[in-house]
C-alpha cells in the first residue's frame, strides 16, 4: 500500500486493534507515517516511512507494537518515537537521515531495542528523556541523602 500525502497520519492504528502492517509506504504524511495509540499492538514488518513531517513511526499510549525490519528515512524528526507508556520491541530497524534521532524514548516509555541500525541522525542515533516524575524522584533521593549526611555530621560533633 502507498499511504502518502495525508495531512495526519499514513496508517493510524487505535484502540486494542492489532494489524499486522507489511510492505507498506508511508510517505511525505502532516503528522507522522505510522501512528500507534492508546492499546494498539501488532507487527510493522519491511515498511519504509520516510519524509514525513513527524516520526517515522511513532508508538504513544500504552500501545506496544513489534516494530521488525522498517526504514525509518528522512523525517522532520525522529525515525521512531517512543512516548507515555509505550512499551515493545523494536528489532533490526533501520533509521537513517533523520533530521533529529534516529530513535527517541521519553516518559516512561519501556521499548526493547534489539539490533537497530541508527546512522546519519542530524542530532544524534537514540535519545532517551525521563519523565518529570523520575526527575523528581532523583531529586528527592538527592535531597535525602543530603539531609542524612548533615545529620551524620550533626550527630558527630555534638
Amino acid at each position: 500500500n502507498l499511504c502518502s500525502g495525508n495531512s495526519r497520519y499514513g496508517i493510524e492504528v487505535r484502540d486494542q486493534a492489532r494489524p499486522e502492517l507489511v510492505a507498506n509506504h508511508c510517505e511525505n504524511n502532516q503528522q507522522d507515517g505510522i501512528a500507534y495509540f492508546n492499546s494498539a499492538a501488532g507487527v510493522a514488518r519491511d515498511n519504509l516511512c520516510s519524509g514525513n513531517s513527524r516520526y517515522g513511526i511513532a508508538v504513544r499510549d500504552q500501545a506496544r507494537p513489534e516494530l521488525v525490519a522498517n526504514r525509518c528515512e528522512n523525517n522532520q524528526q525522529d525515525g521512531i518515537a517512543y512516548f507515555n507508556s509505550a512499551a515493545g520491541v523494536a528489532r533490526e530497524n533501520l533509521c537513517s537521515g533523520n533530521n533529529s534521532y534516529g530513535i527517541w524514548i521519553e516518559g516512561q516509555a519501556r521499548p526493547e531495542l534489539v539490533a537497530n541500525r541508527c546512522q546519519d541522525n542530524r542530532e544524534g542515533d537514540i535519545f532517551t528523556r525521563p519523565s518529570w516524575g523520575c526527575i523528581l524522584l532523583g531529586i528527592v533521593i538527592i535531597l535525602i541523602l543530603i539531609l542524612a549526611i548533615v545529620w551524620f555530621f550533626i550527630y558527630l560533633f555534638y
